[in-house]
């Protein structure tokens, strides 16, 4: 059971959280943020919770194990909130939704607290009640940065009916404590209360969204990376075109041209190579050309795809904060990633080396020769794939097949950074690759231990990418 306005306004005052700093912010899970906050002779905690049936806000003793690497909406907070001193807390009317206005050195930001059940949120906005973070981004509802959150306004707005007739629920004191506060109460009254097998299903479910999430977030921004640089499109039409018309004034050899560019009349430089002719030279430029606006159109279609994948995965995490659990499982196993509530399976402890997913592959990675024989050995099978450095030592990467699934591009960089991760050459950040299905492996005859060689290899070329490799580590963590 949720709180209603009436325990949430009791926990406020024994809160009396004016005047104190807010020194940390940690995240359990999907659905319990804990805040410390701190003023001279009084250390607080605060737990939010924003699970379905069980949104409330109350000071806690115990302090929960918490994940390894803070979500997103932590590191917000971490980064902009930490050291702010709370100079409001208090409930909007009857409303369920709580205030908490912060001072820090840059300004004062607004942390609303939404204690809804499905519609539960912590969002924070500037002072022009402008969004810069929620903790669960909901496009349809506007709560995404950028957005305008005005609750004060709204609840002025519109009329005000009487406030529905709530009392305190009569919690008995824990043993031993005797007049504990109502905070002290409400802890031991959920500590008690079992947690049913739907909300553990929701709260994997929901990670697995917003790990995506995060991933389509670094993928958008490459993408618009990428067709900033894919504007200079013109330019190499028009380098090329005035190193045609201006072909007279050049010969063979020479290896810089001067010209004046027709759009503005500023003067630009291009080097030759001058072993090409001048109409050869120009050649090369037009290929920059047509290279770079097939890449802005390759660029804008993988934006729009992105943006709608976004959206898409953000009506999941909206309908998922309240289905059964029946659609949670139909969810997790189509999304490939069903795991048992009472932990991993049991080979998986057995197994040595590292575990990866990327999509639907689960990608294994041995780290020093004994893990690669014993996964080449024991675990993997002929239509795996097999990832090594070319003339580097390091570890095996094997992606695991899928049945009617081909390995794409994303996975095979994956993949491939991880092979140099986990190589002599990761201090360098490249390397070069080759890989082959298993079956195409052979151990050499008395060989050192973990030395292969393979048949029907390609090569891959890669460079690390520090935010493919931060993303795998992340996600590894948080499905452990």
């Amino acid at each position: 059971m949720s709180l209603n306005w009436v325990e949430i306004d009791e926990v406020l005052g024994e809160l009396s959280l004016e005047g104190s700093f807010l020194q940390n912010v940690r995240q359990a899970d999907y659905h319990h943020f804990y805040f410390e906050f701190y003023s001279p002779g009084r250390p607080r905690q605060v737990l939010v919770s924003l699970a379905p049936q069980r949104t409330r806000l109350h000071e806690v003793v115990k302090r929960p194990p918490t994940l390894v690497r803070a979500p997103r909406f932590v590191e917000f907070l971490r980064a902009r909130l930490m050291g702010a001193q709370v100079i409001e807390a208090r409930q909007l009317g009857s409303d369920r939704l709580v205030l908490w206005r912060l001072q820090t050195k840059d300004g004062v930001f607004d942390l609303w607290i939404r204690l809804w059940g499905g519609a539960a949120n912590l969002v924070v906005t500037d002072t022009e009640h402008t969004i810069l973070e929620a903790a669960f981004r909901r496009p349809a509802a506007g709560e995404v940065s950028g957005g305008l959150f005005d609750p004060e306004a709204a609840f002025a707005a519109k009329p005000q009916a009487p406030a529905k007739v709530f009392t305190l629920r009569a919690l008995d004191d824990p043993e031993g404590e005797a007049g504990a506060t109502y905070s002290r109460r409400l802890e031991l009254f959920y500590a008690g209360a079992a947690v049913e097998d739907v909300e553990k299903l929701r709260d994997q479910a929901l990670r697995l969204v917003d790990r995506r999430l995060a991933s389509l977030s670094l993928a958008r921004e490459k993408s618009t990376a990428k067709l900033v640089e894919s504007h200079r499109q013109d330019d190499w039409k028009t380098y090329a075109d005035v190193l045609t018309s201006d072909a007279w004034k050049l010969k063979k050899g020479d290896k810089v041209f001067e010209g004046i560019d027709w759009r503005d009349g500023s003067t630009f430089r291009l080097d030759l190579d001058g072993k090409l002719s001048v109409h050869e030279n120009a050649q090369v430029f037009y290929k920059r050309y047509q290279k770079a606006r097939d890449g802005a159109e390759g660029a804008q279609r993988e934006l729009e795809g992105q943006q709608a994948e976004e959206a898409q995965w953000h009506r999941h995490a909206e309908h998922l904060a309240l289905a059964g659990a029946e659609e949670l499982k139909a969810f997790l196993e189509k999304h490939r990633i069903v795991r048992g509530t009472s932990g991993k399976a049991k080979d998986a402890d057995a197994r040595p080396g590292l575990t990866f997913q990327s999509g639907p592959f689960t990608l294994w990675v041995g780290r020093n020769a004994k893990e690669n024989d014993a996964l080449l050995r024991r675990y993997v099978r002929g239509n795996d794939l097999w990832m090594h450095t070319r003339d580097v030592p390091g570890g095996f990467v094997f992606i695991r097949a899928v049945r009617g699934k081909t390995v794409p591009l994303e996975t095979l960089l994956d993949g491939g950074t991880l092979a140099v991760w986990y190589s002599k050459a990761k201090t360098d950040g490249r390397a070069d690759l080759y890989y082959t299905h298993v079956k195409y492996l052979r151990r050499a005859q008395n060989g050192p231990l973990g030395l292969v060689l393979p048949t029907q290899e390609k090569n891959l070329t890669v460079v690390v990418d520090r935010a493919r490799i931060e993303r795998l580590h992340r996600d590894r963590e948080e499905s452990e």
